[in-house]
């Protein structure tokens, strides 16, 4: 409870009406103000009580004060402290399935299926999981546990899901809920029993109610505290700050996490497309409506607004006015609405909701019990449409609060225990301004967009030489920088796959932006080749035009890197290089769909195969799709080698490796970059971990054949 008001009363407005002009006030409104809410709030949430004793997700949401007009941009904060847990002594620790617990995944031979199951593959335990929407279908799992335990299944939770029938060793049945009213799937597990003895069981599974069920694994967890940290290890799962392993945890627990699972290696963090970028709005609109009051009104008169489904009324005095009418409601409705503000411009009144969302859209209707006074809703409200938040590259600093905020506790952490760092920006953006996209040499110009998974949004790959882009770039690269050094490290950054787009699109190669066109025209005399795809000769005009954009590549990173280190001399500089997408000719062979002879020419520069010409510190590579989708080991070991084959020092050369997919081989991939003597890797990527159930620590890699069913 708050010891007093707040800045709600600021919303409040008086105006003054005056029969005569002998008793007046000097001020015909007054807007009131002062009202300050710096006060310390005492909350407290008896989960119990509110009957959630078992949450799956806790979002705690809060908001800028309202204001009378629409809100602009400003930063603002609110500080959290003394947070205090009680409950149960057994239920405020963490606990974790310790020594002697049993996963079950859905592929073992103790799980005996009935009815019609289909594989699929996803973020579940091991890659896989298995569905069934046919009510005939069980399951039996038999296993043996040495200890008391409780009953996990791995399982999705979705609209389209049905009721799973559990029974252990006979029991009577229990029924297992797995409809859940979300966006998309959660892919979770679910408590299906507790302390359970010790032994042998038998656990059947059953589609009870239609819909889809899905069983991904059977777990008999042995309640442990958390164990002791693991010993360190010279690797470290990448971080993807676009990813809710990254951006949804604070860093101190994202640390504490790679501190017990003995991930002591060099860090990469990804920054990724969004979420990080300062933005601005462009377009879209709030649901508005006005309205006019004409006539004359007396005293006695009423005048009824139906907003939103709410009666607001104007009993008419004898000093009103059709101004102060107008007055009356805009103040009526500041002072009550939160989801809709009013202004009036003399005798007309304009009502806007706050956000274009639908719960904003405004509903109106007036009326008058006047002989002589008019009023007429003369804008109709509409419904909101929202804009595009674009990219603000004349912010500064160009990360936003929240993403600074985050990054100054993250690298302190590194600090303080002594982790490296690199962390990285690529060179796709979600709606960035004009001129940045790459496009394609169609009629229509098509930029370069990749889909990200949320929503409708995609990414745009940017043009290399980009002017506007390369401006932003550099204040990006010293506000990471300028962060990394006030936490105490030695600035160290990565220019994520800062490479020409890889793909063929509409018309050919996606080199075709405005002063990539131009710049070509000037230093070639004439327009710029068109390439159609990644494995064009690049020979073409004796290789003039492959040469002009591989040159454009090598001058775009070079001013970017000369720059930050014109500020932060100390600073190193990375980049990281993909090895599949440049492979020298089209791979696989049969199927070309990565790689060419163009892509390999422009997107290595002479001058990075040297790290004395290369202006680089380190260099990384990853070739993600040699062994996930197409497995080949080799390949893998190419890219590996590729570097140091061209005469980098092996302790330059860093390399990640990817455990996405269905079930990469990324042990033996590890075990190759480490043979082969590079003592820095990476896993991409940390959620990778987590959502595959990957081990952890690494095991030891089979030294003889084995036969499975794949």
């Amino acid at each position: 409870v708050a010891p007093r008001g707040g800045r709600d009363g600021n919303l409040i407005q008086l105006y003054t009406l005056s029969k005569t002009p002998t008793l007046t006030l000097d001020q015909s409104s007054i807007q009131l103000s002062g009202g300050s809410s710096a006060v310390t709030w005492n909350c407290v949430l008896d989960f119990a009580a509110l009957g959630i004793d078992q949450l799956r997700q806790c979002w705690l949401t809060f908001a800028p004060s309202l204001i009378v007009g629409p809100y602009s941009a400003c930063e603002w904060q609110a500080v959290f402290s003394n947070w205090q847990l009680s409950g149960p002594e057994d239920a405020r620790y963490l606990t974790v399935a310790g020594p002697g617990s049993v996963r079950i995944e859905e592929d073992d031979r103790a799980c005996v299926y009935q009815g019609s199951w289909n594989a699929e593959s996803g973020f579940y335990s091991g890659y896989f999981a298995k569905a069934t929407s046919d009510t005939a279908a069980s399951v039996t799992v038999t296993y043996t546990c040495q200890f008391p335990h409780d009953i996990y299944i791995g399982t999705s939770l979705y609209v389209d899901r049905g009721a799973a029938g559990i029974r252990l060793d006979g029991d009577t049945e229990t029924t297992l809920n797995c409809y859940l009213n979300t966006g998309s799937a959660v892919v979770t597990r679910r408590r299906i029993r507790t302390a359970v003895a010790a032994g042998r069981h038998t656990v059947t599974i059953r589609l009870a109610q239609p819909g889809v069920f899905y069983f991904d694994f059977l777990e008999a967890a042995v309640a442990s505290d958390v164990p002791d940290a693991l010993t360190p290890r010279d690797i470290s799962p990448a971080l993807d700050f676009d990813t809710d392993h990254t951006y949804k945890l604070s860093p101190s627990r994202l640390m504490w996490i790679m501190d017990k699972l003995g991930y002591a290696g060099p860090m990469n963090e990804y920054l990724g497309v969004f979420w990080w970028n300062e933005r601005t709005l462009a377009g879209g609109f709030v649901s508005t409506a006005q309205i006019a009051f004409s006539g004359t009104f007396v005293a006695g008169d009423a005048i009824l607004v139906d907003l939103n489904g709410t009666s607001l009324r104007k009993d008419v005095f004898p000093a009103d006015t059709l101004e102060t009418i107008a007055r009356h409601f805009a103040a009526y409705i500041n002072s009550v609405f939160v989801g809709a503000w009013a202004s009036a411009t003399g005798d007309v009144l304009t009502i806007a909701g706050r956000s274009p969302a639908p719960a904003y859209n405004l509903t109106l209707a007036v009326s008058v019990t006047s002989a002589a006074g008019l009023a007429a809703v003369t804008q109709q409200p509409a419904a909101g449409q929202y804009g595009t938040w674009v990219i603000d590259d004349a912010a500064n600093p160009p990360l936003n609060r929240a993403a600074r905020d985050w990054h100054a506790d993250f690298y302190a952490q590194c600090q303080t225990r002594g982790r490296q760092i690199v962390t990285a920006c690529s060179m796709e953006l979600v709606n960035p301004p004009d001129g940045y996209a790459a496009r394609f040499p169609d009629s229509e110009r098509t930029a370069v967009s990749t889909a990200t998974g949320f929503g409708s949004l995609v990414s745009n790959h940017c043009a290399v030489g980009s002017s506007r882009m390369l401006a932003y770039q550099k204040a990006v690269y010293r506000n990471i920088a300028q962060l990394q050094s006030a936490a105490g490290l030695t600035p160290s950054v990565q220019y994520g796959e800062f490479l020409w787009w890889y793909f063929a699109g509409p018309g050919g190669m996606a080199f075709y932006d405005d002063e990539t066109m131009a710049a070509a025209q000037l230093a070639l005399g004439r327009p710029l080749h068109v390439f159609l795809t990644p494995n064009d000769d690049s020979s073409v005009n004796d290789g003039e035009d492959a040469t002009f954009l591989r040159n454009r590549l090598r001058d775009h990173l070079a001013a970017l890197v000369a720059d930050l280190r014109s500020a932060y001399p100390s600073v190193r500089c990375e980049v990281l290089w993909p090895f599949d997408v440049n492979y020298p000719v089209p791979v696989p062979l049969d199927n070309p769909s990565l790689g060419g002879r163009l892509n390999r020419f422009i997107n290595l520069p002479v001058e990075w195969q040297q790290q004395s010409s290369s202006g680089l510190d380190t260099i990384k590579v990853e070739a993600l799709a040699f062994a996930t989708g197409m497995r080949n080991l080799d390949l893998a070991l190419e890219a590996i080698r590729l570097f140091p084959s061209f005469g980098w020092p092996l302790n330059a050369v860093r390399y990640l490796i990817p455990v996405f997919g269905s079930a990469t081989p990324w042990h033996r991939e590890l075990a190759l970059a480490r043979g082969a003597g590079i003592g820095a890797n990476n896993l991409w990527a940390f959620d990778h971990v987590c959502l595959y159930n990957l081990d952890v620590p690494e095991r030891a890699l089979e030294r003889r054949s084995v036969v499975g069913t794949f």
